[in-house]
């Protein structure tokens, strides 16, 4: 089990720890523009000060619950964050609660929660990004960055596509089929579903006949948002055409053995010209797994608050 298929796997069935006696979620409802609402759950110690706020943001079709989600919910509120799991718009229990999708270069709904906190006087405020979710945090600190300097402190993204194509393709791999058929079949059931709530945005027709993310992206989401199709929504959605504006530290952290996201994405004149960039490079990982062995099992949540202490130090 430590290859990366088999950490990838493994870390969907690992119990993940979130003590809703000490940590009750807080729900808290944004309305990011006129008729978009996003739920957002919220957490932090009541005995301790808090330290700051971190913003979560999950991979595709992922939700709140998503594993890592609660685990770094958890040792973050314990060691004296406020944590916001955040659900993109339309997942988790808030499919409903907007007529539109979502894809991976979305940034209203990050900057306008980022904007309120900051607005509400809270800080530092930091945003952690998982798979999809991730590209879509770097999206939002480069955005930041120029329109609103000072409102994030900084921004950690894990596994992410930040070159959108590379890893569309990695994914139509034989050997990746078991993740294909998970992500196709959850987003088919998801298209029907909200094609049915909102009649007139978009054509499902052939979506049957669908059997690649790609083919998705190329006859749905691209069409839907404007982009026209999937090589032009990838090519101006990926994390790395802009992350050269982020001026806040921005860590990535990436496996060689990801059987998703090619390592090979990150071979990108950015991850060198932007001086903010830290970019952890590990041997092994899965996507978004990282499980160690001994007591310290979910080594990245350790990781990532260990550096987001480093930076309010």
């Amino acid at each position: 089990m430590e290859s990366g298929h088999g950490l990838t796997i493994l870390t969907n069935f690992w119990p993940r720890p979130l003590d809703d006696s000490q940590l009750p979620a807080i729900d808290v409802v944004y309305e990011t523009e006129p008729g978009v609402r996003v739920l957002v759950l919220e957490h932090h110690r009541q005995s301790s000060e808090v330290k700051g706020e971190i913003l979560l943001v999950h991979g595709l079709e992922g939700s709140c619950e998503s594993g890592y989600m609660r685990s770094f919910a958890h040792y973050g509120a314990m060691a004296g964050w406020r944590v916001h799991r955040t659900n993109i718009r339309t997942c988790g229990p808030t499919e409903n609660w907007c007529k539109t999708l979502y894809h991976a270069g979305l940034t209203t709904d990050i900057k306008f929660i980022a904007r309120t906190l900051a607005a509400q006087g809270r800080g530092p405020i930091f945003i952690v990004g998982y798979s999809l979710g991730g590209n879509q945090v770097l999206n939002a600190a480069a955005e930041l960055s120029v329109e609103s300097p000072g409102v994030i402190a900084g921004v950690c993204a894990v596994s992410t596509p930040i070159q959108l194509a590379p890893c569309s393709k990695k994914i139509e791999e034989p050997a990746n089929f078991i993740y294909m058929n998970r992500f196709l079949s959850s987003m088919k059931r998801r298209m029907k579903r909200r094609a049915a709530a909102m009649p007139g945005a978009f054509s499902i027709e052939g979506l049957d006949q669908v059997r690649t993310i790609y083919e998705i992206d190329d006859k749905i989401t691209a069409p839907h948002f404007g982009f026209g199709t999937a090589d032009n929504y990838y090519a101006t959605q990926s994390a790395a055409v802009r992350m050269g504006q982020v001026s806040v530290p921005l860590l990535l952290v990436a496996a060689e053995d990801d059987p998703i996201v090619p390592i090979s994405c990150y071979d990108h004149p950015v991850m060198k010209t932007n001086p903010n960039v830290r970019f952890e490079r590990m041997r092994r990982g899965g996507h978004v797994s990282f499980l160690a062995r001994g007591k310290s099992r979910f080594w990245l949540d350790h990781f990532l608050l260990d550096w987001l202490d480093s930076q309010i130090a």
